[in-house]
């Protein structure tokens, strides 16, 4: 098979969605703006939790919570955790099904707390990192409550049993970026001559 690549003009590699100048058009009805598509890239994890991702809002993947998540200790803790680009509000809400969503949000209908996320810098903000820091420590404070779906969903997602055995052993969060550290960086080397822009 002969294939030629056409590159794409007026566009390159450190361009947002915004800066295109594109109407944007959400994908799914979860994905409604440029910062839930940000915040998608890690706070889909969660989907491998008995958590609440904002389906069911306004706010999908820009919101983590559930009926029994204490907000007011967690927001005490990821604030001291120095994520960059990100700023954290406890909120309360209550999601509810809809008939353009395929599937029934957890906990319909409940009243939940939560842990809202507000991208302050696109750039700086690392969505798996913010992501995990926030699992792990739901994870730590509600070690009873905090569930992984049985059929080990999150060893799927995650790419491996990693984050669930770095949960078990209570390590803090900041111990896992180090640990994906050299994965990124061998993919980043292997990807290069396949780069277009």
């Amino acid at each position: 098979v002969e294939l030629t690549v056409v590159p794409m003009s007026n566009w390159d590699r450190e361009m947002w969605f915004n800066e295109t100048k594109i109407a944007w058009r959400h994908p799914t009805p979860f994905l409604r703006n440029e910062e839930s598509l940000l915040a998608y890239v890690g706070m889909d994890l969660f989907r491998g939790t008995n958590m609440n991702i904002g389906f069911g809002t306004e706010t999908p993947y820009l919101i983590v919570g559930s009926p029994w998540l204490g907000t007011s200790f967690l927001l005490e803790k990821l604030n001291s955790q120095g994520l960059k680009g990100v700023e954290f509000k406890a909120v309360n809400y209550r999601p509810t099904g809809s008939i353009y969503y395929t599937r029934v949000p957890q906990y319909d209908g409940q009243s939940c707390g939560g842990i809202q996320l507000m991208i302050t810098d696109r750039d700086e903000f690392s969505p798996l990192n913010t992501a995990t820091t926030i699992m792990l420590l739901i994870n730590q404070l509600h070690p009873r409550e905090f569930q992984w779906k049985a059929d080990g969903y999150i060893d799927k997602l995650f790419g491996s049993d990693l984050l669930r055995v770095l949960a078990a052993q209570r390590k803090p969060p900041d111990h896992l970026p180090p640990q994906w550290l050299h994965d990124v960086l061998k993919f980043n080397e292997f990807r290069q001559p396949f780069l277009i822009y």
